[in-house]
């Protein structure tokens, strides 16, 4: 009698475990684990993910309105509108440009109706004007090369306004002063800072650097200052709109009797630069106070600054400084005392300017990389992920 008990325990018990991986086979699902809900589950391999309380749960950016154009993995920038608070662009890897009008709930890719903007390119900044949002610039990589594409007409259509001569050469960030459309500035893979005044139709240099400068930050209330970011992980700032440059250090301390900003050594044009934009440095800036800049120190540590990089401060956060492992930072655009910090799928949150931490594990299995704050409804947080 026990034999015959045990031979139907194990005829049963394959059919548990065989029974729902054959079914799954032919696209029936039995069980299913995890959900988009709360709790620990993960969302499994998305590009972003989105909170509309504040970073306490957490849900998959994914929905494409065209279910024959699959949303993409790969997101290199988001940008809000500045004055239609559902309204987002995202710019991916291979994928173009992406928009919603719901606040992130669901996605359309744009179309370019002049055939300007192709469909598979990658697109590494998009910027829309403030003063005048039917304008849109986008930096993006097609054709084998770097382009700035100008938009009149909100992502309808698209011209060319600037492109790179040299394959693989790609351009990186964009600045918009936000009471004049025309005036821009871009950052190149060639080590390049470029501006124009009438809207891309014509250029000037400011700046050749000698690594690709793959972040542009000027700070909002005075254009005239303004930091590069470069692809070796040095940091220069400028004080008088580009001319002019200085290394930014490390220095921790007070500053006192020390030369934190000093003058680069002579510049050589390098046309050999690689268009990635990799970088192993944050560096960012506080919207509500321009002087207050946060970067990653050399040995992995998390610094801030309260004076536009004279010296330096180590954050304590809750992991060793010596982990290497932060890799985005996000001011609150309403109050500068709460600060988002991420590391792998942590996100570190302090209430109080950086003295006490929470963190928040994100369901994911992936690494955040970038953290972005909607400016008109704070409460409504992205996270861009990646390996």
């Amino acid at each position: 009698m026990l034999k015959y008990i045990l031979v139907v325990l194990v005829v049963l018990l394959g059919i548990l475990v065989i029974l729902p991986f054959v079914l799954n086979i032919v696209g029936i699902q039995i069980f299913q684990f995890g959900s988009i809900g709360g709790g620990r589950s993960t969302l499994g391999d998305v590009g972003m993910l989105r909170s509309e309380d504040g970073g306490e749960n957490w849900e998959a950016v994914s929905f494409s309105e065209d279910r024959r154009i699959p949303f993409p993995r790969e997101i290199f920038d988001l940008t809000f509108h500045p004055s239609e608070q559902d309204t987002i662009f995202i710019g991916t890897k291979s994928s173009g440009i992406w928009k919603s009008e719901t606040r992130g709930v669901s996605w359309k890719k744009i179309i370019d109706s002049a055939a300007r903007l192709d469909a598979g390119a990658d697109v590494y900044k998009i910027v829309v004007a403030r003063n005048k949002p039917e304008v849109i610039y986008t930096a993006v990589f097609q054709r084998n090369k770097g382009w700035i594409l100008k938009s009149k007409d909100g992502g309808r259509s698209f011209s060319e306004v600037y492109f790179e001569t040299e394959d693989r050469i790609g351009v990186f960030d964009i600045y918009v002063n936000p009471v004049d459309e025309n005036h821009v500035i871009i950052a190149t893979g060639k080590g390049g800072i470029l501006e124009s005044r009438d809207g891309g139709k014509t250029w000037h240099v400011k700046k050749w650097f000698t690594d690709a400068v793959v972040k542009l930050v000027v700070n909002p209330r005075n254009i005239l200052e303004m930091y590069a970011l470069l692809s070796g992980s040095s940091i220069f700032k400028s004080l008088d709109g580009g001319i002019n440059w200085l290394e930014v250090k490390e220095n921790i301390g007070t500053g006192e009797g020390n030369a934190p900003l000093v003058y680069p050594p002579p510049q050589v044009f390098n046309p050999f630069s690689s268009f990635s934009r990799s970088h192993s440095r944050i560096f960012t800036m506080d919207p509500q106070d321009p002087s207050v800049l946060y970067m990653t120190s050399s040995g992995g540590g998390l610094l801030r600054s309260r004076n536009g990089g004279i010296s330096w401060e180590q954050l304590d956060l809750l992991l060793p400084p010596d982990t290497g492992s932060f890799s985005a930072v996000a001011i609150h655009p309403r109050g500068n005392s709460r600060i988002f910090v991420a590391s792998g799928a942590y996100l570190h949150l302090s209430k109080d300017g950086g003295s006490n931490w929470d963190v928040n594990v994100l369901p994911t299995k992936s690494n955040i990389k970038v953290v972005y704050i909607h400016p008109l409804r704070p409460d409504t947080i992205f996270v861009v992920l990646g390996r």
